[in-house]
Protein backbone atom coordinates (compact mmCIF):
# COMPACT_ATOMS: atom_id res chain seq x y z
CA UNK A 1 0.00 0.00 0.00
CA UNK A 2 2.82 2.13 0.84
CA UNK A 3 4.32 1.96 -2.21
CA UNK A 4 1.62 1.85 -4.20
CA UNK A 5 0.63 6.15 -2.51
CA UNK A 6 4.39 7.02 -3.01
CA UNK A 7 4.04 5.72 -6.98
CA UNK A 8 1.01 7.77 -7.14
CA UNK A 9 3.08 10.80 -5.79
CA UNK A 10 5.53 10.65 -8.10
CA UNK A 11 3.45 10.21 -11.10
CA UNK A 12 1.36 13.36 -9.67
CA UNK A 13 4.55 15.70 -9.15
CA UNK A 14 6.07 14.56 -12.65
CA UNK A 15 2.77 15.58 -14.09
CA UNK A 16 2.96 18.86 -12.05
CA UNK A 17 6.23 19.57 -12.86
CA UNK A 18 5.16 19.13 -17.05
CA UNK A 19 2.06 21.10 -16.55
CA UNK A 20 4.58 23.72 -15.28
CA UNK A 21 7.11 23.43 -17.67
CA UNK A 22 4.71 23.51 -20.71
CA UNK A 23 2.54 27.04 -20.19
CA UNK A 24 5.69 28.84 -20.09
CA UNK A 25 7.67 27.11 -22.91
CA UNK A 26 4.78 27.63 -25.12
CA UNK A 27 4.83 31.77 -24.36
CA UNK A 28 8.06 31.29 -25.85
CA UNK A 29 7.81 29.35 -28.84
CA UNK A 30 4.64 32.44 -29.35
CA UNK A 31 7.52 35.31 -28.98
CA UNK A 32 10.37 33.22 -30.75
CA UNK A 33 7.87 33.43 -33.96
CA UNK A 34 6.86 36.88 -33.48
CA UNK A 35 10.23 37.68 -33.07
CA UNK A 36 11.55 36.14 -36.75
CA UNK A 37 8.41 38.27 -38.32
CA UNK A 38 10.08 41.65 -36.53
CA UNK A 39 13.25 41.69 -35.33
CA UNK A 40 12.79 45.10 -33.41
CA UNK A 41 10.01 43.62 -31.87
CA UNK A 42 11.36 44.89 -28.46
CA UNK A 43 8.12 43.32 -26.58
CA UNK A 44 9.00 39.70 -28.15
CA UNK A 45 12.39 39.74 -26.71
CA UNK A 46 11.53 41.09 -23.15
CA UNK A 47 8.46 38.40 -23.27
CA UNK A 48 11.75 35.49 -23.90
CA UNK A 49 13.56 36.85 -21.56
CA UNK A 50 10.76 36.78 -18.92
CA UNK A 51 10.00 33.08 -19.91
CA UNK A 52 13.47 31.86 -19.88
CA UNK A 53 13.40 33.58 -16.42
CA UNK A 54 10.68 31.31 -14.79
CA UNK A 55 11.87 28.24 -16.82
CA UNK A 56 15.64 29.08 -15.15
CA UNK A 57 13.30 29.56 -11.26
CA UNK A 58 11.46 26.40 -11.61
CA UNK A 59 14.66 24.42 -12.23
CA UNK A 60 16.31 26.04 -9.74
CA UNK A 61 13.85 24.88 -7.03
CA UNK A 62 13.83 21.35 -8.04
CA UNK A 63 17.59 20.73 -7.99
CA UNK A 64 17.22 22.30 -4.58
CA UNK A 65 14.33 19.78 -3.84
CA UNK A 66 16.79 17.32 -5.20
CA UNK A 67 19.43 18.10 -2.19
CA UNK A 68 17.32 15.80 0.06
CA UNK A 69 17.98 12.69 -1.47
CA UNK A 70 21.92 13.36 -0.95
CA UNK A 71 23.46 12.17 2.36
CA UNK A 72 23.50 14.80 5.03
CA UNK A 73 27.37 14.64 5.04
CA UNK A 74 27.69 16.43 1.70
CA UNK A 75 26.25 19.33 2.98
CA UNK A 76 28.48 21.80 5.13
CA UNK A 77 27.43 22.72 8.29
CA UNK A 78 28.38 25.81 9.94
CA UNK A 79 28.14 27.64 13.14
CA UNK A 80 26.60 30.98 12.02
CA UNK A 81 24.86 33.68 14.45
CA UNK A 82 21.36 34.52 13.08
CA UNK A 83 22.01 37.97 13.33
CA UNK A 84 24.09 38.07 10.37
CA UNK A 85 22.06 36.15 8.87
CA UNK A 86 19.24 37.84 9.29
CA UNK A 87 21.04 41.18 8.19
CA UNK A 88 22.17 39.51 5.03
CA UNK A 89 18.30 38.66 4.30
CA UNK A 90 17.16 42.59 4.86
CA UNK A 91 19.88 43.66 2.66
CA UNK A 92 18.70 41.06 -0.36
CA UNK A 93 15.45 41.66 -0.23
CA UNK A 94 15.47 45.49 -0.16
CA UNK A 95 15.37 46.27 -4.30
CA UNK A 96 12.09 43.36 -4.50
CA UNK A 97 10.48 45.26 -1.30
CA UNK A 98 10.82 48.58 -2.84
CA UNK A 99 9.33 47.74 -5.76
CA UNK A 100 6.31 47.50 -3.89
CA UNK A 101 6.91 50.64 -1.47
CA UNK A 102 7.03 47.74 0.73
CA UNK A 103 8.37 48.29 4.37
CA UNK A 104 10.47 45.22 6.16
CA UNK A 105 10.77 45.70 10.00
CA UNK A 106 12.64 43.57 13.14
CA UNK A 107 11.03 43.81 15.84
CA UNK A 108 12.53 42.99 19.05
CA UNK A 109 16.15 42.22 20.34
CA UNK A 110 16.49 38.37 20.90
CA UNK A 111 18.27 38.00 17.60
CA UNK A 112 21.46 38.55 19.36
CA UNK A 113 23.46 36.11 20.83
CA UNK A 114 21.85 33.62 19.02
CA UNK A 115 24.13 30.61 16.87
CA UNK A 116 22.62 27.99 14.53
CA UNK A 117 24.23 25.08 13.34
CA UNK A 118 23.02 24.97 10.04
CA UNK A 119 23.96 24.47 6.53
CA UNK A 120 24.26 28.59 5.49
CA UNK A 121 23.27 28.30 1.97
CA UNK A 122 19.76 25.93 2.49
CA UNK A 123 18.62 28.14 5.27
CA UNK A 124 19.63 31.35 2.82
CA UNK A 125 17.11 29.82 0.62
CA UNK A 126 14.30 28.86 3.00
CA UNK A 127 14.50 33.00 4.34
CA UNK A 128 14.59 34.05 1.08
CA UNK A 129 11.70 32.12 -0.11
CA UNK A 130 9.88 33.22 2.89
CA UNK A 131 10.50 36.78 2.43
CA UNK A 132 10.22 36.33 -1.50
CA UNK A 133 6.45 34.83 -0.79
CA UNK A 134 5.04 37.52 1.37
CA UNK A 135 6.17 40.22 -0.90
CA UNK A 136 4.38 38.61 -3.42
CA UNK A 137 1.34 38.65 -1.58
CA UNK A 138 1.49 41.67 0.02
CA UNK A 139 -0.22 44.83 -0.80
CA UNK A 140 1.68 47.69 -2.12
CA UNK A 141 2.67 50.45 0.50
CA UNK A 142 2.44 47.56 3.63
CA UNK A 143 4.23 46.56 5.85
CA UNK A 144 6.67 43.04 6.33
CA UNK A 145 7.53 42.15 10.35
CA UNK A 146 10.32 39.75 11.17
CA UNK A 147 10.56 38.83 14.73
CA UNK A 148 12.25 36.48 17.39
CA UNK A 149 11.23 34.79 20.14
CA UNK A 150 13.18 31.58 21.90
CA UNK A 151 12.05 28.50 24.19
CA UNK A 152 13.96 26.27 25.28
CA UNK A 153 16.41 25.00 22.83
CA UNK A 154 14.91 27.08 19.51
CA UNK A 155 14.21 30.10 17.96
CA UNK A 156 11.02 30.84 16.53
CA UNK A 157 11.51 33.02 13.09
CA UNK A 158 8.35 34.74 12.60
CA UNK A 159 7.24 36.43 9.08
CA UNK A 160 4.47 38.35 8.76
CA UNK A 161 3.01 40.00 6.17
CA UNK A 162 -0.37 42.14 5.16
CA UNK A 163 -1.96 40.30 2.36
CA UNK A 164 -4.87 38.12 2.35
CA UNK A 165 -4.60 34.90 4.66
CA UNK A 166 -5.44 31.04 3.80
CA UNK A 167 -8.13 29.12 5.07
CA UNK A 168 -7.89 26.64 7.46
CA UNK A 169 -8.54 23.37 4.74
CA UNK A 170 -5.53 25.33 2.93
CA UNK A 171 -3.38 25.28 5.97
CA UNK A 172 -2.67 21.94 6.08
CA UNK A 173 -1.74 21.30 2.59
CA UNK A 174 0.58 24.81 2.24
CA UNK A 175 3.61 23.10 2.26
CA UNK A 176 3.51 20.42 -0.35
CA UNK A 177 4.69 20.77 -3.48
CA UNK A 178 3.12 22.34 -6.61
CA UNK A 179 0.02 22.94 -4.14
CA UNK A 180 -2.90 25.43 -5.23
CA UNK A 181 -4.43 27.32 -2.91
CA UNK A 182 -7.77 28.25 -3.73
CA UNK A 183 -7.83 31.87 -2.84
CA UNK A 184 -5.94 35.25 -3.70
CA UNK A 185 -2.96 33.85 -2.31
CA UNK A 186 -2.44 31.69 -5.60
CA UNK A 187 -0.06 31.07 -8.17
CA UNK A 188 -1.57 34.13 -10.12
CA UNK A 189 1.05 36.04 -8.00
CA UNK A 190 3.81 33.94 -9.33
CA UNK A 191 5.55 31.41 -7.94
CA UNK A 192 4.84 27.21 -8.55
CA UNK A 193 4.33 26.15 -4.69
CA UNK A 194 7.50 24.83 -4.80
CA UNK A 195 8.96 27.87 -2.29
CA UNK A 196 7.20 26.67 1.12
CA UNK A 197 7.73 22.70 0.20
CA UNK A 198 11.70 23.76 0.33
CA UNK A 199 11.42 25.43 3.12
CA UNK A 200 9.59 22.70 5.05
CA UNK A 201 12.26 20.39 3.72
CA UNK A 202 14.89 22.68 4.97
CA UNK A 203 13.40 23.06 8.41
CA UNK A 204 12.95 19.23 8.85
CA UNK A 205 16.72 18.55 7.37
CA UNK A 206 17.79 20.81 10.63
CA UNK A 207 15.34 19.07 12.41
CA UNK A 208 13.08 21.67 13.05
CA UNK A 209 9.80 22.67 11.47
CA UNK A 210 7.36 24.80 9.69
CA UNK A 211 3.35 26.28 10.50
CA UNK A 212 1.54 28.78 8.46
CA UNK A 213 -1.40 30.76 10.32
CA UNK A 214 -3.81 33.21 9.00
CA UNK A 215 -5.00 35.82 11.52
CA UNK A 216 -5.82 39.29 11.64
CA UNK A 217 -3.99 41.74 10.11
CA UNK A 218 -2.54 39.03 7.18
CA UNK A 219 -0.60 35.76 7.10
CA UNK A 220 2.49 34.61 9.28
CA UNK A 221 4.35 31.91 8.45
CA UNK A 222 6.69 30.54 11.73
CA UNK A 223 10.47 28.91 11.25
CA UNK A 224 11.67 26.80 14.52
CA UNK A 225 15.44 25.86 14.41
CA UNK A 226 17.32 24.64 17.03
CA UNK A 227 19.63 27.09 18.93
CA UNK A 228 23.31 26.06 18.97
CA UNK A 229 25.23 26.70 22.05
CA UNK A 230 28.75 26.95 21.94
Amino acid sequence: MKIHELLKKQKEFLRDVSHEVRTPLARLQLATETLQLDTNDERSLEQIKSEVTIINQLVQDLLHLSHFDRPANSQKIENISLSDVICDLIDRSQILAQSKNIVIKVQGKKWQNINLKVVRLLIDRALDNLISNAVRHSPKNSEICLRCSVCDDHCHIDILDQGNGVSDSDLKNIFEPFFRVDSSRNRQTGGFGLGLSLVKQIAEFHKGKVVALSHNEGFMVKLTLPIYKV
